[in-house]
């Protein structure tokens, strides 16, 4: 996928407030992220979608992109793959680009907070697997998929990671003053998301009237190789001191990914202690319906190659994921041995 799509992004949570002919001539954005779902319904303002087309249309006229991003509400996996294939529904409905560029924003309902036993540990890995299976069946192409998340958020998404998706935690440090670009990166990357594939988003609107500072967002997004996404633009571009902070920020806005690690020849094999079986009979054991496997006598699962003579589009998801992790992993490995020989 095409990281490089949310370079220049800024994030807006009410669109109809958001001026193209305001922010397109600032140039401190390329693309605006507009919410078009919340849970399992539109959202505000675009259905029917006529007012969203013309302020669509308004962004393209002042060389504004328009990315589509959602609010994800689920509670649990069967609600997190119903969203994910009402999302892509949603996306082919709407028609805003020619290839699918989105975000889900999963906060709370999704984030098991570390805790790997929770219902919600395997739920943004379940709602990305029925999104981009949705998106397939509609024949709907993919040209860049991103998450944004809580600074710190802890439920699994190596799989998206793996497939090339752009992670955007929170870093509103205003907030919460905790949640800086460093930390969030530290956080991330430490759940397996390359640096070529972290984005955060800073917040760029006033808290007691204040706008937080640029200088650290632009310090450690600079330390850490990373771009950011102003949030709100058009919180940020209403007042003064508000396009002072977003101007200031453009250089970091701006920035495109970093050079992946195989490119930088620093790239690790990850080897036999993947964890790749462990996870997902771990996804087994929480929601057994996702498997075509059968535990045995003694209650363990066997290996998928036991479902070898069975045609891969009956397999379930669980075990659909599994093969697929593999799959990245050994070609990363093989990547990665071909680097270090090199």
């Amino acid at each position: 996928m095409d990281a490089d799509r949310f370079t220049g992004l800024g994030f807006l949570a009410s669109y109809w407030n958001a001026d193209p002919s305001v922010i397109g001539p600032l140039e401190v954005v390329s693309s605006l992220a507009v919410q078009v779902v919340w849970g399992m319904q539109p959202a505000q303002d675009t259905d029917p979608p006529q007012k969203l087309y013309a302020w669509r249309d308004r962004c393209h006229a002042y060389g504004l992109g328009v990315i589509p991003w959602g609010w994800c509400d689920a509670r649990d996996v069967a609600g997190a793959k119903a969203e994910g294939r009402y999302h892509a529904e949603r996306l082919d409905a709407l028609a805003l680009d020619e290839e699918v560029v989105y975000i889900p924003n999963m906060e709370a309902p999704y984030d098991a907070y570390g805790n790997s036993s929770a219902p919600q540990f395997p739920m943004a890995e379940a709602y990305g697997e029925a999104l981009t299976e949705r998106l397939d069946s509609l024949g709907l192409g993919i040209s860049a998929l991103a998450v944004t998340t809580t600074p710190f958020f802890a439920s699994s998404q190596w799989q998206l990671a793996a497939a090339g998706w752009v992670t955007m935690p929170q870093a509103f440090s205003a907030d919460y003053s905790e949640a800086t670009v460093a930390r969030a990166v530290e956080h991330m990357t430490g759940w397996g998301w390359p640096r070529a594939q972290i984005r955060p988003l800073v917040q760029t609107y006033a808290k007691s009237d204040v706008y937080p500072p640029a200088e650290p967002y632009l310090v450690e997004s600079e330390a850490a190789q990373v771009g950011v996404v102003p949030y709100t633009v058009e919180q940020a571009v209403g007042e003064n001191a508000g396009r002072e902070l977003i101007r200031a920020l453009t250089p970091a806005t701006m920035r495109p990914p970093c050079v992946t690690e195989t490119e930088d020849n620093d790239v690790q094999v990850i080897g036999a202690q993947d964890g790749i079986v462990a996870e997902y009979n771990r996804l087994r054991d929480l929601d057994p319906g996702g498997t075509l496997l059968v535990r045995d006598a003694k209650g363990k699962w066997p290996s998928i190659s036991t479902l070898d003579g069975i045609p891969l589009e009956q397999w379930k998801a669980y075990d659909k994921a599994e093969r697929r992790a593999r799959i990245l992993k050994d070609d990363h490995d093989a990547e990665a041995s071909a680097v270090q020989a090199a």
